[in-house]
């Protein structure tokens, strides 16, 4: 988590990458979700489930894969290649759902 709170705190350092600090803080924060949630409940409890595991893989990689489209449509890059709905998927996958 270490890693992720640097992106997080070097992203925020420029106003121009708003919206990429923002997108590391629904990863690192500690909603239902979010990879620091997932992280966090793991070392706690040692193990995690496979069904578990299943479940929370694409929700965290639709919330890396946000962070991928928000910086490869800056101006120069070659745009976001996922679909249009990968920003409101994210955040609604690091709300507080059960």
């Amino acid at each position: 988590m270490a890693r992720y709170q640097s992106a997080q705190d070097a992203a925020a350092k420029n106003d121009t990458n708003k919206a990429v600090a923002e997108a590391w803080q629904i990863i690192i924060g500690p909603k239902s979700g979010s990879a620091g949630e997932y992280f966090e409940t793991w070392k706690q409890r040692g193990t995690m489930t496979p069904g578990i595991r299943n479940l929370k893989k694409p929700q965290i990689a639709r919330q890396f894969d946000l962070i991928i489209c928000i910086e490869t449509s800056k101006p120069g890059g070659p745009g976001c290649a996922t679909s249009t709905t990968a920003a409101p998927a994210a955040a609604a996958d690091a709300g507080d759902k059960p």
